[in-house]
């Protein structure tokens, strides 16, 4: 867990993205994760083409801050790209809608008399 760590850390040295790690997960070396300030989850995998891993995270974060998303996960396993996978959207609440109506119903609507 030692070495994995140390792998992620130079990593994220040498690619000057270390501003973006709030936390790094060593828990199981074949599923190393980041977690950002942003509150993204990356999946870095093993430590495998970790500085290609870091890259490809450090240009993705940066695009994903950019158009304010947060939370989510960023898979790089591969080393050759970066799959951002946005948190489940949640149910829209009924009573913005008006009338009880739910997002999947608008509600009815009676046209005004006409002078």
């Amino acid at each position: 867990r030692c070495g994995a760590m140390e792998a992620v850390l130079e990593a994220l040295k040498a690619r000057g993205a270390t501003q973006y790690a709030s936390e790094i997960n060593v828990e199981d070396i074949e599923d190393l994760r980041v977690i950002t300030r942003t509150g993204v989850t990356v999946l870095l995998g093993n430590t495998e083409n970790m500085p290609d891993k870091i890259a490809w995270m450090a240009a993705a974060l940066s695009d994903l801050e950019a158009r304010g998303e947060r939370g989510g996960k960023l898979d790089v396993y591969s080393g050759r790209k970066a799959d951002y996978i946005p948190e489940a959207t949640p149910e829209p609440d009924p009573k913005r809608y008006g009338f009880g109506a739910t997002a999947t119903e608008a509600p009815e609507v009676t046209p005004a008399p006409e002078s």
